[in-house]
């Protein structure tokens, strides 16, 4: 299996992963907020690591807020599943 088709939680360090989260965990909170997600912290670094590699490539939160959406849709799925 090629490094690009490993999930991205599973190639990254520690340090990285925090980084990440870190980075990201405010807006992915408020977005959870705003549109009543009500996901717990486990759940919204599960959302941060799963749209990671997507996040990277965002260049207005606008974007960000779509990514982060669709992956919710694939998370909530495969929770219903």
């Amino acid at each position: 299996m090629s490094a690009s088709r490993i999930p991205l939680k599973k190639r990254i360090s520690p340090e990285e992963r925090i980084r990440l989260i870190e980075n990201w965990f405010p807006l992915v909170q408020s977005t959870n907020e705003l549109l009543g997600w009500n996901l717990d912290g486990s759940k919204l670094e599960e959302l941060i690591l799963e749209s990671a590699p997507h996040l990277r490539c965002c260049c207005s939160p606008i974007e960000a807020y779509t990514v982060l959406i669709s992956y919710y849709v694939q998370l909530t799925q495969k929770s219903d599943s």
